[in-house]
Protein backbone atom coordinates (compact mmCIF):
# COMPACT_ATOMS: atom_id res chain seq x y z
CA UNK A 1 0.00 0.00 0.00
CA UNK A 2 1.20 3.54 -0.60
CA UNK A 3 2.14 5.46 2.50
CA UNK A 4 0.01 8.50 2.79
CA UNK A 5 0.75 11.90 4.01
CA UNK A 6 -1.78 13.13 6.50
CA UNK A 7 -2.05 16.22 8.02
CA UNK A 8 -3.69 16.88 11.34
CA UNK A 9 -5.15 20.10 12.10
CA UNK A 10 -7.43 21.85 14.95
CA UNK A 11 -8.02 24.78 17.57
CA UNK A 12 -6.11 24.58 20.74
CA UNK A 13 -7.12 21.68 23.13
CA UNK A 14 -8.66 20.12 20.28
CA UNK A 15 -6.83 17.15 21.67
CA UNK A 16 -4.86 15.95 18.38
CA UNK A 17 -1.61 15.97 19.93
CA UNK A 18 -3.03 13.55 22.36
CA UNK A 19 -4.11 11.33 19.70
CA UNK A 20 -1.24 11.50 17.84
CA UNK A 21 0.88 10.17 20.24
CA UNK A 22 -1.06 7.07 20.01
CA UNK A 23 0.23 6.15 16.56
CA UNK A 24 4.18 6.99 17.47
CA UNK A 25 5.10 3.47 18.44
CA UNK A 26 3.79 1.87 15.00
CA UNK A 27 6.57 1.26 12.73
CA UNK A 28 5.02 2.11 10.15
CA UNK A 29 3.85 5.39 10.74
CA UNK A 30 6.77 8.37 11.21
CA UNK A 31 4.84 11.33 13.24
CA UNK A 32 6.13 14.60 12.86
CA UNK A 33 5.27 17.94 13.98
CA UNK A 34 5.09 22.11 12.72
CA UNK A 35 6.56 24.03 13.23
CA UNK A 36 9.49 21.75 13.60
CA UNK A 37 9.94 18.38 13.13
CA UNK A 38 13.24 19.02 11.74
CA UNK A 39 16.51 20.84 13.22
CA UNK A 40 16.38 24.10 11.81
CA UNK A 41 12.31 24.21 11.83
CA UNK A 42 12.78 23.40 15.62
CA UNK A 43 15.14 26.46 15.90
CA UNK A 44 12.05 28.69 14.05
CA UNK A 45 9.60 27.22 16.68
CA UNK A 46 11.48 28.14 19.98
CA UNK A 47 11.72 31.44 17.91
CA UNK A 48 8.24 32.03 17.43
CA UNK A 49 6.31 30.45 19.84
CA UNK A 50 8.73 30.94 22.79
CA UNK A 51 11.19 33.82 22.96
CA UNK A 52 9.78 37.04 23.66
CA UNK A 53 10.59 38.56 20.52
CA UNK A 54 8.64 36.20 18.41
CA UNK A 55 5.62 37.54 20.18
CA UNK A 56 6.04 40.55 18.34
CA UNK A 57 6.73 39.37 14.84
CA UNK A 58 4.50 40.65 12.17
CA UNK A 59 1.94 38.38 9.99
CA UNK A 60 4.59 38.51 6.98
CA UNK A 61 7.69 37.65 9.01
CA UNK A 62 5.29 34.80 10.56
CA UNK A 63 3.96 33.45 7.37
CA UNK A 64 7.14 33.00 5.48
CA UNK A 65 9.18 31.63 8.63
CA UNK A 66 6.10 29.26 8.19
CA UNK A 67 7.18 28.31 5.05
CA UNK A 68 10.75 28.07 5.88
CA UNK A 69 10.29 25.78 8.95
CA UNK A 70 7.65 23.79 6.82
CA UNK A 71 10.23 22.84 3.99
CA UNK A 72 13.34 22.45 6.08
CA UNK A 73 11.01 19.71 7.51
CA UNK A 74 9.81 17.95 4.76
CA UNK A 75 13.14 18.04 3.11
CA UNK A 76 14.61 16.28 6.27
CA UNK A 77 11.46 14.31 7.93
CA UNK A 78 8.54 13.94 5.64
CA UNK A 79 9.96 12.73 1.94
CA UNK A 80 12.59 10.77 3.49
CA UNK A 81 9.50 8.80 5.66
CA UNK A 82 7.17 8.28 2.79
CA UNK A 83 10.48 6.90 0.79
CA UNK A 84 11.30 4.51 2.82
CA UNK A 85 7.47 3.31 3.08
CA UNK A 86 6.59 5.45 6.04
CA UNK A 87 2.77 7.05 6.52
CA UNK A 88 3.63 10.34 7.52
CA UNK A 89 1.25 11.78 10.26
CA UNK A 90 1.76 15.36 10.73
CA UNK A 91 0.90 17.56 13.67
CA UNK A 92 -0.24 20.51 12.05
CA UNK A 93 0.78 21.90 8.12
CA UNK A 94 0.13 24.05 5.43
CA UNK A 95 -3.45 24.50 6.35
CA UNK A 96 -2.34 26.31 9.81
CA UNK A 97 -0.49 29.00 8.44
CA UNK A 98 -3.73 29.61 6.26
CA UNK A 99 -5.88 29.62 9.13
CA UNK A 100 -3.59 31.78 11.94
CA UNK A 101 -1.70 33.93 9.57
CA UNK A 102 -3.98 34.60 6.54
CA UNK A 103 -7.79 34.01 8.62
CA UNK A 104 -7.09 34.93 12.19
CA UNK A 105 -4.26 37.29 11.41
CA UNK A 106 -6.36 39.15 8.48
CA UNK A 107 -3.86 39.07 6.22
CA UNK A 108 -5.85 37.91 3.10
CA UNK A 109 -3.04 39.82 0.75
CA UNK A 110 -0.92 36.82 1.72
CA UNK A 111 -3.69 34.49 0.16
CA UNK A 112 -2.69 34.37 -3.38
CA UNK A 113 1.30 33.76 -2.15
CA UNK A 114 0.28 31.31 0.00
CA UNK A 115 -2.00 29.32 -2.82
CA UNK A 116 0.92 29.99 -5.44
CA UNK A 117 3.99 28.87 -2.74
CA UNK A 118 1.64 25.36 -1.82
CA UNK A 119 1.43 24.23 -5.43
CA UNK A 120 4.89 25.50 -6.10
CA UNK A 121 7.12 24.22 -3.09
CA UNK A 122 5.03 21.89 -1.11
CA UNK A 123 5.87 18.58 -2.37
CA UNK A 124 4.97 16.40 -2.02
CA UNK A 125 1.50 17.59 -0.87
CA UNK A 126 -0.75 15.95 1.87
CA UNK A 127 -3.09 13.28 0.87
CA UNK A 128 -5.23 13.86 3.65
CA UNK A 129 -6.50 16.25 6.29
CA UNK A 130 -8.21 15.43 9.49
CA UNK A 131 -9.47 18.46 11.16
CA UNK A 132 -10.06 18.28 15.31
CA UNK A 133 -13.21 20.46 15.22
CA UNK A 134 -13.99 21.67 18.55
CA UNK A 135 -16.14 24.59 20.21
CA UNK A 136 -13.55 27.59 21.17
CA UNK A 137 -14.91 27.83 24.73
CA UNK A 138 -14.59 24.10 25.29
CA UNK A 139 -11.06 23.93 23.50
CA UNK A 140 -10.00 27.14 25.65
CA UNK A 141 -11.04 25.50 28.57
CA UNK A 142 -9.07 22.47 28.23
CA UNK A 143 -5.84 24.87 27.00
CA UNK A 144 -6.04 26.30 30.25
CA UNK A 145 -6.62 23.39 32.73
CA UNK A 146 -3.64 21.78 31.20
CA UNK A 147 0.06 22.13 32.89
CA UNK A 148 2.72 22.02 30.77
CA UNK A 149 3.96 23.73 27.21
CA UNK A 150 2.13 27.01 26.72
CA UNK A 151 2.90 29.43 23.71
CA UNK A 152 1.88 32.52 22.90
CA UNK A 153 -1.33 31.82 20.86
CA UNK A 154 -2.73 30.33 24.08
CA UNK A 155 -2.83 33.93 25.48
CA UNK A 156 -4.87 35.08 22.34
CA UNK A 157 -8.91 35.92 22.47
CA UNK A 158 -11.76 33.75 21.69
CA UNK A 159 -12.85 36.10 19.03
CA UNK A 160 -9.13 35.26 17.82
CA UNK A 161 -9.47 31.19 17.89
CA UNK A 162 -13.14 31.86 16.31
CA UNK A 163 -11.30 33.20 12.98
CA UNK A 164 -8.61 30.65 13.15
CA UNK A 165 -11.30 28.33 12.88
CA UNK A 166 -13.06 29.98 10.34
CA UNK A 167 -9.85 29.85 8.50
CA UNK A 168 -9.80 26.58 8.91
CA UNK A 169 -13.03 25.72 7.56
CA UNK A 170 -12.54 28.00 4.11
CA UNK A 171 -9.04 26.13 3.53
CA UNK A 172 -10.47 22.67 3.64
CA UNK A 173 -12.83 23.32 1.15
CA UNK A 174 -10.10 23.32 -1.36
CA UNK A 175 -8.43 19.69 -0.16
CA UNK A 176 -9.37 16.53 0.94
CA UNK A 177 -10.62 16.13 4.38
CA UNK A 178 -12.13 14.53 7.25
CA UNK A 179 -13.65 16.31 10.34
CA UNK A 180 -13.92 14.67 13.56
CA UNK A 181 -16.04 16.01 16.24
CA UNK A 182 -13.64 16.84 18.95
CA UNK A 183 -15.98 18.03 21.48
CA UNK A 184 -16.26 14.31 22.46
CA UNK A 185 -14.49 12.37 25.09
CA UNK A 186 -10.74 12.03 24.91
CA UNK A 187 -10.77 8.61 24.09
CA UNK A 188 -14.08 8.53 21.16
CA UNK A 189 -12.13 11.11 19.32
CA UNK A 190 -8.76 8.97 19.75
CA UNK A 191 -10.78 6.08 18.70
CA UNK A 192 -12.22 7.97 15.40
CA UNK A 193 -8.82 9.13 14.53
CA UNK A 194 -7.20 5.96 14.46
CA UNK A 195 -9.73 4.47 12.15
CA UNK A 196 -9.27 7.06 10.04
CA UNK A 197 -5.54 6.65 9.73
CA UNK A 198 -6.36 2.81 9.14
CA UNK A 199 -8.61 3.47 6.71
Amino acid sequence: MKPRYIVVCGGEGSGKTSAIKHLATRSTISVTREPGGSPFAEIVRRTMFYEEYGKGLNVETMFFLMWASRMANINDRVAPALASGQTVVSDRGDCCTYAYQIGAGKAMHLEPIFWNIREACLIPKPDLYVFFDVDVEIGIARVNSRRGEGNFFDEKTLDFHRQVRAGYMQFLKEVPHVIVDANQSVESVRQRFIEIVDQ
